[in-house]
């Protein structure tokens, strides 16, 4: 039972970490742009709502190449903890 309850603080402390790994990846990459979930270049596509956020397989996809004015962040998209930290952050936004 120790050990069950151990774990799960790990597991809570990784969770806490990659989420602020995601803030962070997305504030240095996507801020300037969708600060608040928002789109400021095209205001009806923002982040919150967004279909590319239906799967992380998607929103992968969509990092990975360029979107009008937005270029690719296939960097991003192929580190597959700052992937998962940021793909975990933007879901929380609303």
């Amino acid at each position: 039972m120790i050990v069950n309850k151990s774990l799960g603080i790990l597991n809570s402390n990784i969770a806490l970490a990659g989420s602020d790994e995601g803030a962070a990846t997305f504030k240095n990459n996507c801020a300037a742009c969708h600060a608040g979930g928002k789109n400021i270049m095209s205001p009806n596509k923002p982040i919150i709502g967004s279909s590319e956020l239906k799967s992380k397989e998607k929103f992968t996809k969509f990092l990975s190449t360029t979107h009008g004015v937005m270029p690719s962040f296939a960097k991003i998209a192929s580190d597959e903890p700052t992937l998962n930290g940021l793909y975990e952050y933007v879901k929380t936004l609303k």
